[in-house]
């Protein structure tokens, strides 16, 4: 995948300017017209989020998620694969290459938890007490 282009490249399709004053509507313009490696972790959840261009957004979120599963935009810490579990079913199922990519993310997941739950909780707890 060529990282220098847009969805709107990657696609073959532009959308007709929408003028209603919505920051969602303006953003999601703005955002199909960036190319791909200029796209913040931010950006991604957006995308995501609204379902636009999963097929060339959801690896690039893969590749945050698999070295920090709790990546985040300005949302708060974690809405990144929050956005990306939101993801309806039938998508998946039609995209098994994505979704075993998802699967995949299951050990960084699982080595974030034992991390919290091992660590940094039971440091958290001797301090309080």
């Amino acid at each position: 995948m060529d990282l220098s282009k847009s969805i709107e490249q990657l696609e073959s399709a532009v959308w007709e300017y929408n003028p209603y004053p919505s920051n969602v509507v303006q953003r999601e313009q703005r955002l199909r017209k960036l190319a791909l490696e200029s796209l913040s972790i931010d950006d991604l959840r957006f995308l995501i989020g609204q379902e636009i261009g999963l097929p060339y957004v959801l690896p690039l979120a893969f590749e945050h998620l698999a070295e920090n599963p709790a990546a985040g935009g300005q949302m708060y810490p974690g809405d990144l694969l929050d956005s990306v579990l939101s993801v309806r079913a039938a998508f998946w199922e039609e995209q098994a290459d994505l979704d075993r990519e998802l699967i995949d993310l299951i050990p960084s997941v699982e080595s974030l938890l034992e991390l919290l739950r091992d660590e940094i909780l039971p440091a958290l707890r001797e301090r309080a007490s």
